[in-house]
């Protein structure tokens, strides 16, 4: 650590006032020194010595140490979407469209099942470093399982207003018309 020093002088410092520190010999207290005379001791400080033993001697500072340089840690590339995450949630989309449409519900069903296989790809791929997508993927698994549900409740039978055997697009057309009539 390296502690400040102040000149006697009511002048300013200069840098090379900085790099060299003057260095006195060491002192003995007064006591030990019974062979000077009186008369010869400095007595405005306590442990001076004659003022003939006084010699200085400049030594010049080492540099201070260079400040630590910063490296940036290496990002790599930018993250990138899951191609498979992407690709399951369109299909999962699909899948629910086919689906809901009641004649196509067994279409849907497989598209349900590709759907969901491919954002399932597409979440185990999201845990390499630098692809992201894993909310896409989780989406996709999400709407594909429940496609692939409803196609399976559909085709057994089990909804009463779906089926494979009654079509739900010109039901659902018509009652958006009586709801909106003559805006499209």
């Amino acid at each position: 650590m390296r502690l400040p020093t102040f000149t006697r002088s009511a002048g300013t410092t200069t840098a090379a006032d900085d790099e060299k520190t003057e260095v006195r010999p060491a002192v003995t207290p007064r006591d030990t020194v019974s062979a000077a005379p009186r008369d010869k001791v400095d007595d405005r400080t306590p442990y001076a010595t004659s003022s003939t033993d006084k010699t200085t001697e400049v030594i010049e500072r080492p540099a201070p140490p260079a400040p630590p340089v910063v490296v940036p840690a290496e990002t790599g590339p930018r993250p990138r979407t899951s191609f498979m995450a992407t690709v399951g949630l369109a299909l999962s989309v699909g899948a629910a469209a086919l689906v809901l449409t009641g004649t196509l519900a067994g279409y849907g069903i497989a598209v349900a099942a590709i759907a969901f296989l491919a954002s399932a790809a597409g979440f185990v791929a999201t845990r390499h470093r630098h692809v992201s997508g894993k909310f896409d993927a989780l989406i996709g698994m999400l709407v594909g399982a429940a496609a692939l549900i409803v196609g399976i409740m559909a085709v057994s039978g089990e909804l009463s207003w779906l089926g494979t055997d009654a079509s739900t697009v010109g039901p659902a057309r018509e009652w958006l018309d009586a709801q909106f009539p003559n805006w499209f």
